[in-house]
Formats: structure tokens, C-alpha cells, sequence
């Protein structure tokens, strides 16, 4: 059997657009996927009471000071919360 370069180039070009095909349709699957929205908690003014201890610590609290926290706080309170929640509120002035 004989090939001339010339098919060979056809061959390429076809592989190519059968390539090209399959890239697209998976992006179309990934954009048919209803994308999750994130929920925002907001923090209610008991809990900020309650928070308002640890706001007074210069350093990160201890776990044992968290965890007497947490026995005041509602089950949706967490550890890795409470320390997010120190985080971005040490600063703020909440803490006079």
C-alpha cells in the first residue's frame, strides 16, 4: 500500500477537528451544572456578646478559652469559626 504525503496531512487535519470537537462538548457539560452559591452567616448580637471576650486577647485564644466559648454559643459554632471570627474582628475596634 502507497501513501503520498499529501494524505498524510489530511489525516492530521482530520484528527484535528475530531480533537476540536470533543474539547467543546465538555465545557458545555461542565456550563450545564447549576453552580452552588455560597451563604453568608451573619452573626447575631448575642453571639457578638458572648464573642466579645475573646475580641480582648492580643494572641489567637487557646483552645481551652475557645471551648468555654463554644459551650455559650449556639451548634452552629465551631472552632475553625471561632478563630475565623477573632481573625477578622480583632482589629476592628469591637474589642474596647
Amino acid at each position: 500500500m502507497k501513501t503520498k504525503v499529501s494524505d498524510l496531512s489530511k489525516n492530521k487535519k482530520s484528527r484535528k477537528k475530531l480533537h476540536q470537537k470533543i474539547i467543546v462538548i465538555v465545557p458545555e457539560n461542565v456550563r450545564s451544572q447549576p453552580q452552588l452559591k455560597r451563604h453568608r452567616v451573619v452573626t447575631t448580637e448575642e453571639e457578638k456578646e458572648i464573642l466579645k471576650y475573646l475580641l480582648q486577647k492580643e494572641k489567637i485564644p487557646s483552645e481551652n478559652e475557645i471551648n468555654e466559648v463554644l459551650n455559650k454559643l449556639p451548634q452552629g459554632w465551631n472552632i475553625q469559626r471561632v478563630k475565623m471570627y477573632w481573625r477578622n474582628n480583632k482589629n476592628k475596634g469591637n474589642n474596647i
